[in-house]
């Protein structure tokens, strides 16, 4: 396919969402490596072929740190950046100043994916506060809110070249000012 999104289960990975023991959450990170190594082999078919991946997790997900992810993290033209999906609409329960970052590890051109970091027309870096207690969040994060989904359906069809009805037909030389153009329109949205 053109582009795989993947969002790797992340209850096993994020500290503060498993009451779990070490030795039960090391059970269960040893049932998801599969997974893992999986969608790290999608993603490095799809970056070989010329063809994009987005891996989705939370910010917080030790599943960062882990070797594979890393050296893909760390291949030419592979980015990532983190948002906070309490922009988008999403307010978790409870405390509703905790924010819900969410990061993008992808291998789309740099700044392509940019309206989904915006928050408040700023790009937004803040490190949320984390809540320990918060064992409801994983239930919580495991739905993108309609406005996420939205934007970020708009910003890969632009991405992607995916025409709507509406889109004129772009030539090349001229499609990263389409793109940018188009992302700035999206940044409203928010």
């Amino acid at each position: 396919p053109s582009l795989v999104w993947m969002a790797v289960r992340s209850t096993s990975w994020c500290p503060h969402t498993h009451p779990k023991s070490k030795w039960q959450v090391h059970q269960d990170r040893i049932k998801d490596v599969p997974m893992i190594k999986f969608c790290v082999k999608v993603a490095w078919y799809q970056k070989e072929k010329g063809r994009r991946f987005v891996i989705e997790n939370p910010k917080s997900s030790e599943l960062w740190n882990l070797k594979d992810i890393s050296n893909l993290a760390s291949s030419t033209g592979v980015t990532w950046e983190s948002l906070d999906m309490t922009k988008f609409g999403m307010s978790p329960p409870g405390d509703t100043s905790l924010c819900m970052k969410c990061t993008l590890l992808s291998n789309f051109p740099e700044r392509t994916l940019a309206p989904l970091f915006f928050a408040g027309g700023a790009y937004n870096h803040a490190v949320p506060p984390v809540d320990p207690s918060m064992s409801g969040k994983t239930v919580v994060s495991q739905v993108y809110p309609k406005k996420f989904c939205r934007v970020a359906s708009r910003l890969l069809a632009t991405a992607m070249f995916s025409t709507y009805e509406d889109e004129p037909n772009i030539m090349a030389e001229h499609r990263s000012l389409f793109v940018e153009i188009a992302q700035l329109s999206l940044i409203e949205d928010l």
